[in-house]
């Protein structure tokens, strides 16, 4: 278990020695406590492979069996291939792919298998984030335009991002949907902008927010938080 917290490191400290506790606990610099609605600590979330959450509460042996069937373990890269790790800790999928698809034709066996492997393991997730987005589409369009965004860069020159490019351009055609995304985005800098203020100052930031984006998803967070706020400022 990993615990996260944006509390001030003293705190942190102050819990840790007060309780004794062992499990690694995570200072973070966003706030998941008001993305992730927690009302009581501790809150367990279990996520599933597509970065979904799948259950609140203290999950199950069985859940957790049976999402771990759906995961996708990082591909083992031999040999030459080996040299590509570098493009998949960046991110850059769409490099990593070219390479590994000439690996695929010219190396030893091993290498042609493991760099086919990866191929694979490369189309996959962006055949997930692609099919993912477009169920967020209609319920979150700031967090899908999101993952849209990362999977045209990400992916770069493979059709995956042409194919993410264009549900982008898309989503963003609908008025609607368009104000949900300006809204997640402007959120997103509000954030940044108060995470090392204190409640009082940051206070005035969050009101104004909320009176230019209500009605939106974003709105509605922005309003939790500004509650978060007056609670920690009286």
């Amino acid at each position: 278990m990993i615990a996260l917290t944006n509390e001030p490191r003293g705190l942190v400290d102050k819990f840790v020695e007060q309780t004794k506790a062992k499990h690694p606990i995570v200072i973070e610099g966003t706030d998941s406590a008001n993305a992730y609605e927690i009302k009581g600590f501790p809150t367990t979330y279990l996520i599933d492979p597509d970065g979904k959450v799948s259950m609140v509460g203290m999950p199950n042996e069985g859940a957790i069996e049976e999402l771990l069937k759906r995961a996708l373990q990082p591909p083992t890269l031999v040999g030459k291939a080996a040299a590509t790790q570098k493009l998949f800790d960046a991110r850059k999928y769409g490099d990593a792919r070219a390479q590994l698809a000439k690996l695929a034709e010219t190396g030893t066996d091993e290498e042609k298998a493991s760099a086919g492997e990866a191929v694979k393991w490369i189309d996959e997730m962006a055949k997930r984030r692609l099919a993912s987005a477009a169920e967020e589409s209609s319920t979150d369009p700031g967090s899908a335009a999101v993952s849209l965004r990362q999977t045209a860069e990400q992916w770069k020159g493979t059709p995956y991002a042409d194919e993410a490019a264009k549900a982008l351009k898309d989503l963003l055609a609908d008025p609607a949907k368009k104000k949900e995304v300006d809204a997640a985005e402007a959120l997103a800098k509000l954030e940044a902008k108060i995470a090392d203020m204190k409640p009082k100052k940051a206070l005035p930031f969050v009101k104004g927010f909320v009176g230019s984006w209500k009605g939106t998803k974003a709105g509605e967070k922005a309003e939790k938080l500004l509650s978060d706020l007056e609670r920690k400022a009286d």
